[in-house]
């Protein structure tokens, strides 16, 4: 995790991916990649969370966990854009996240 935290603290704005999908034995899971181009423009990359959507794999469950990251390696002000696929409850989790980061920026 220092080895993420060092890079993410190095870089400016960030932009993060997520992905969700659900196992053949009906798990869903949830992967975040966070992503910018450093100093001597070189793109970097990097997982900063894998893990095991528990509950409901709706947006504001997956919004919680995205914000728990963000939170975990201080990157909640430097996100430049955010990329999902067509999935129908990524629109929620876009919203939420919108939500999110609006209500960051007023505090």
């Amino acid at each position: 995790m220092d080895y993420i935290r060092t890079g993410l603290r190095a870089a400016g704005k960030i932009s993060l991916a997520a992905d969700t999908w659900t196992s053949s034995n009906k798990v869903a899971f949830l992967a975040i990649v966070a992503y910018w181009i450093s100093d001597s423009w070189q793109m970097e990359e990097v997982l900063i969370r894998f893990e095991e959507i528990r509950g409901s794999h709706m947006g504001a469950n997956m919004e919680r966990i995205i914000h728990q990251v963000l939170a975990r390696y201080w990157i909640q002000d430097r996100i430049l854009g955010f990329t999902t696929d067509s999935a129908s409850n990524n629109r929620a989790l876009t919203g939420a996240l919108i939500n999110s980061w609006s209500l960051l920026s007023v505090e």
